[in-house]
This record gives C-alpha cells, sequence and structure tokens, in this order.
C-alpha cells in the first residue's frame, strides 16, 4: 500500500477536504482506503463509490479494518485494526 492525499468528498460521510489515504500498488488497481471510510474504489475524473462487501469494523476501536495479507493462491484475506497495538485481525475469503 502506498500513502497519499487529495482534495476529494468522501465516500461516507460527503464532507469536502484533503483525506489521508492508502492505495493498492498494483497496476489497475481501484481500491483506497481511509482510515475515516475504510474501503472505496477511486479512479481520476469518476464518482467516489464506497465498497460495502470490504467493510468491517474493529469490536474495540470502531475503526475500519484493512487487508494486511492477502494470498491470491487461496484468495484468503487478513484483516487487522489500524491502532498500534491493537491484536484484532480476521480472516475470510475475497472474491
Amino acid at each position: 500500500m502506498r500513502s497519499s492525499k487529495i482534495p476529494h468528498t468522501d465516500p461516507v460521510s460527503y464532507e469536502h477536504g484533503i483525506t489521508h489515504w492508502f492505495r493498492c500498488t498494483e497496476v489497475g488497481c481501484r481500491y483506497r482506503y481511509s482510515l475515516a471510510s475504510g474501503y472505496f474504489k477511486f479512479r481520476e475524473g469518476e464518482p467516489i463509490e464506497s465498497e460495502e462487501s470490504l467493510r468491517g469494523f474493529c469490536p474495540t476501536h470502531r475503526e475500519p479494518l484493512y487487508i494486511s495479507e492477502y494470498d491470491s493462491q487461496s484468495g484468503i484475506a487478513t484483516w487487522r485494526c489500524p491502532v498500534a497495538g491493537c491484536e484484532t485481525h480476521k480472516k475470510s475469503r475475497q472474491g
């Protein structure tokens, strides 16, 4: 994941501003992750789409989980809480 900042409207709160988000480094991947909204799809010049199927929250901190590992052979993703020191994680099949 690569960190970036862009001016846009948040896909969940619809607030305008500059949001810090992370993007996949795979060529052509449209998925982005923000601490405020979790996962969404983004392509320059198109509306931002919230990605409900990639939404999970830490039961302790109520922060959106992020995919920390993905096994492309099995399709299993490992999700983690973004709060430092939090041990919350889960695994799920993607795709």
